[in-house]
């Protein structure tokens, strides 16, 4: 008769893996808002822990924290990014599933085709992509630019600036981190899935609404104001300026030089095919 006396009777296991669920659900609720990797690690530590005190052979063993180190793996695979905590004046932007919508560069007759892998931003009916690798300015106003982007491995950092009509700033966004001034907006908006930011003045106006639709695409809205005091208000509609307007225009291949949407004064710089462009 072979000698079982000692295998840990099935009382003590039960007890092992009550103590290790307990560590467990401790392990979670301290370190997995902060980092995944890390309650992970310090899951599977336990799980050595437990198998040690076991007294399971080292032979047994391994394949035992192999398979811990697999089922780490896939979970955290599986498991949402961990998000900072954000405050009413602060926090991120994360780019959300949804699909690139129609706007001017998906059929334009004029311009090459858009690549899989381009970034594009959507202002109003108009667009303006790029697969360049550095910077590109997305909005340039009087010289001075207020949106810019490049990328960030496979998703975008974004840029922004804006300003009241009174030339102090409301908003900055800095390669996707954002942080508002307390004592001139409103009120802002945020999506569940940290993807969207509307900005409302004092008097309840849109002066910013950036919507990260996915890794590769953005749209955006607001009220830009030089120092100068000029403005160009981007809409669902298009993009206005002083006694100018532009909608259904596109500008293939944007960079730092080449700006996607650029308004000198009462004249809107286009660096791309014609356009429909309307003057008051």
């Amino acid at each position: 008769m072979s000698d079982n006396s000692n295998k840990p009777g099935i009382g003590k296991r039960s007890g092992e893996f009550l103590l290790y669920a307990i560590f467990v659900v401790c392990d979670a609720w301290g370190f997995w808002g902060e980092s995944h990797v890390l309650c992970l690690a310090v899951a599977w530590v336990g799980f050595l822990g437990l198998l040690l005190y076991d007294g399971m052979p080292w032979d047994r063993m391994r394949f035992q924290l192999a398979a811990g180190l697999v089922a780490c793996e896939v979970i955290y695979n599986i498991a949402p990014a961990t998000l900072p905590a954000e405050s009413d004046t602060h926090g991120w932007l994360s780019p959300a599933d949804d699909p690139t919508p129609e706007n001017a560069c998906t059929h334009d007759p004029w311009g090459p085709l858009v690549p899989s892998d381009a970034m594009v931003f959507i202002a109003g009916t108009n667009g303006a992509w790029t697969v360049e690798p550095g910077k590109s300015t997305v909005l340039k106003i009087d010289g001075t630019p207020f949106i810019s982007a490049e990328r960030n491995g496979s998703r975008l950092a974004i840029d922004a600036d804006v300003f009241g009509d009174d030339a102090k700033l409301v908003a900055r966004v800095i390669r996707n981190e954002f942080h508002l001034v307390a004592t001139e907006y409103s009120y802002r908006e945020r999506s569940e899935d940290r993807s969207t930011l509307k900005v409302f003045d004092p008097t309840g106006q849109e002066v910013l609404y950036i919507r990260y639709l996915n890794p590769h695409a953005v749209v955006i809205r607001g009220r830009f104001v030089t120092p100068e005091g000029n403005k160009a208000i981007i809409s669902d509609q298009g993009i206005s300026g002083t006694n100018i307007s532009l909608s259904g225009f596109c500008t293939p291949q944007m960079s730092e030089q080449r700006v996607g949407f650029e308004i000198q004064g009462n004249i809107m710089m286009f660096h791309g095919p014609p356009l429909i462009i309307k003057t008051h």
